[in-house]
């Protein structure tokens, strides 16, 4: 693959509204089934368990509708996100790179891939469900390549299925394969 084949100028991307809906309604359901246990159960362990339980759902529920206000840029200087809370990272300053799939059934079919970019202590976290996800990882991929990051053996697999581009997994792009990273 050239890396020129996915550069890119100015892009704007943004989770669809009905993700935020649907984790809104997983939100609503954990906070109800752990209210629940907590009112039939009774006792002090379940007590605390079932309040972890309504926090952990509290938290993403509100992690969720935060998402669904985000904009996330990508140019040929960087990525950045606007909105709860800013978060930019320069291309020039990747130092790693994840790209990692997720599956909620045994076959692996039907999962989500969750983009990871770190430039010294800031992270950047992106997920498939946002608009065009393809685009913004190949543009994280050419740029960690020009920077002569190395990927995990699990992340080039992914690179290469995502990207499509028929390269066999280890020869993208000059990439030095580091050590699986789960």
């Amino acid at each position: 693959m050239a890396l020129e084949d996915h550069r890119c100028v100015h892009s704007e991307h943004r989770y669809p509204v009905h993700v935020a809906y649907f984790a809104a309604l997983r939100a609503m359901a954990g906070i109800a089934g752990s209210a629940a246990l907590w009112l039939l159960a009774g006792g002090l362990t379940v007590a605390v368990i079932s309040a972890a339980g309504i926090t952990v759902f509290v938290a993403y529920g509100v992690i969720a509708a935060g998402r669904a206000r985000e904009v996330l840029t990508v140019s040929d200087a960087g990525i950045s996100v606007q909105g709860w809370r800013r978060r930019e990272i320069s291309f020039a300053e990747i130092k790693a790179l994840r790209l990692a799939y997720y599956s909620t059934r045994r076959d692996g079919e039907k999962g989500w891939m969750e983009l990871i970019v770190k430039a010294g202590d800031r992270r950047l976290v992106v997920e498939s469900e946002i608009g065009e996800f393809d685009r913004i990882a190949a543009a994280c991929f050419d740029h960690a390549a020009r920077n002569g990051v190395a990927l995990s053996p699990v992340s080039e697999r992914n690179f290469a299925v995502l990207l499509d581009d028929g390269a066999p997994a280890g020869g993208k792009a000059d990439f030095k394969v580091a050590g699986a990273v789960r």
